[in-house]
């Protein structure tokens, strides 16, 4: 009787199951530093949560050197050492990132290791077809954008430019020997500045170029660097475009619809979170943190927020942001993005109103102010904030000027809070399903009348700049159309 023959389909399904039962681990592997107020762990953070929703069974592991660091998002967190030797003052990553990334990659004992950048997210299921390539390859790795980088010199023409450089931004490999040598080989290289690059990729095209190692090519799309929004992407790799990518828990994309109330309220989460401003100042505490820092760096203060050349009737801001800055403004938008629509109060807002359109074009504002002897009473009375009667209100006509100044260019709703209870409810009200937000629960009024301990009077003690500012912003208010 003749034996059954096995098929070239069932003996490649055996010999994928088998191959699958002898790999026994996964690890996503990030290293980053907790410089610049952990602007890239935040990333991190968002980048393994994108990835656990299609690789759910590995394992997600963090090495910093941020002492004390803590989050779910990682199964793992592991301390080093983020050096940076003498020889690669020359190279772009200054923090030690690089030598940190490298030193990860040799010590990984999983059986497949993905390492990512903090900037990558995950976009569809495609995500985990990258780990069925370790069944036939050793690594796989896609095309940098830009092929050749030698921009210091040394585009090591030995090389056929049809090998060009990989991205090093994201590697998935095996736990072999000859593999674990390679990425040992290429740590030391880089450390060692033995190829004159500006990032590790180009030891890496030197080594893989000779290595006896099998090499899986991702298309672009599995590791998408471009400006250019692309439907097909499934793994994106550029931080100034997440906004564009985010996708909610069934892996549609949200648009998200940001909010910025000034001066008064906070919306969340597709709500009025108005209770939590009602009973003390609490804005985004990300957010004041990025405007201070804005403001440091432009060697200003919220208190003192013109700068001395500018001061005069007709004053001009320009707060020069740095790149950190744009970047840190876009991961807070990210680590909101399951909140359909997200906002926050902070009145620092007003002097960076350009960046932040910069960043989201589709953001909306929403101003609210009251009486300047109000506001300058209020400060007053602040043991935290050492500002006379006169300063409270000359900062009062700094950021309201401003604020008309940017209703001007692009009008949006302002409310005053000196309405009496009943008006300002009502004005809420209708403010909230224009933004498309929840009604106000009447449990949870947006202000408690003991709120309002300094009741000005408004009539013949304003004059001057301060009574057109007043007079103009409350003609504005009750021309709004709530």
């Amino acid at each position: 009787m003749r034996e059954p023959t096995t098929t070239l389909k069932q003996f490649l399904e055996l010999r994928y199951r088998e191959r699958r039962r002898c790999l026994k681990t996964i690890g996503v592997i990030y290293a980053n530093s907790g410089h610049e107020n952990f602007r890239y762990i935040k990333e991190a953070e968002i980048s393994a949560r994108s990835f656990r929703r299609y690789i759910p069974e590995a394992e997600y592991v963090m090495y910093t050197q941020a002492k004390g660091y803590s989050s779910g998002d990682f199964d793992h967190i592991l301390e080093t050492r983020f050096d940076f030797p003498e020889p690669l003052l020359a190279t772009t990553h200054k923090n030690g990132q690089m030598v940190a990334k490298l030193n990860a990659l040799a010590d990984s004992r999983f059986d497949i290791t993905l390492y990512l950048d903090s900037d990558t997210y995950a976009l569809s299921d495609q995500t985990r077809s990258i780990i069925g390539l370790m069944d036939e390859f050793d690594i796989a790795v896609a095309h940098a954008p830009h092929r050749i980088n030698n921009r210091l010199g040394d585009a090591l023409p030995d090389l056929p430019a049809s090998f060009p450089e990989f991205n090093c931004g994201l590697i998935l490999f095996r736990n072999t020997p000859k593999v674990m040598d390679f990425i040992r080989s290429w740590r030391d290289v880089y450390v060692k500045y033995m190829i004159t690059h500006a990032h590790d990729q180009g030891a890496f095209r030197r080594l893989i170029y000779a290595a006896d190692i099998r090499v899986a090519t991702l298309p672009p799309e599995f590791n998408y660097r471009g400006y250019d929004y692309n439907e097909a992407a499934v793994i994106l790799h550029k931080r100034e475009m997440l906004p564009r990518y985010i996708r909610d828990e069934n892996g549609k994309q949200v648009v998200l619809r940001v909010k910025v109330i000034n001066f008064m309220l906070k919306i969340c989460r597709s709500r009025f979170r108005l209770k939590e401003i009602y009973r003390g100042n609490r804005e985004d505490l990300d957010v004041v943190m990025l405007h201070e820092d804005v403001l440091k760096a432009n060697a200003l203060t919220w208190d003192n927020p013109i700068p001395t050349k500018n001061q005069g009737p007709e004053r001009v801001l320009e707060l020069a942001w740095a790149d950190s800055h744009y970047e840190g403004a876009r991961n807070i938008l990210c680590s909101n993005h399951r909140a359909a629509i997200w906002g926050f109060k902070d009145p620092r807002t007003l002097l960076m109103v350009r960046q932040w359109r910069e960043i989201f074009r589709s953001i909306e504002f929403v101003g609210i102010f009251r009486h300047p002897f109000s506001v300058a009473k209020s400060l007053c009375e602040r043991p935290s904030f050492p500002i006379t009667f006169e300063q409270g209100l000359e900062l009062w006509l700094t950021y309201n000027r401003i604020l008309l100044e940017e209703h001007r260019r692009n009008p949006f709703p302002i409310v005053s809070f000196d309405w009496n209870d009943g008006k300002l409810v009502h004005a809420f009200d209708d403010l909230s399903q224009q933004l498309g937000l929840n009604p106000v629960d009447r449990a949870e009024l947006f202000f408690e009348p003991s709120l309002r301990r300094f009741n000005a009077e408004r009539d013949q003690s304003l004059s001057g700049h301060l009574a057109a500012t007043y007079s103009e912003l409350a003609l504005i208010s009750e021309d709004c159309k709530l």
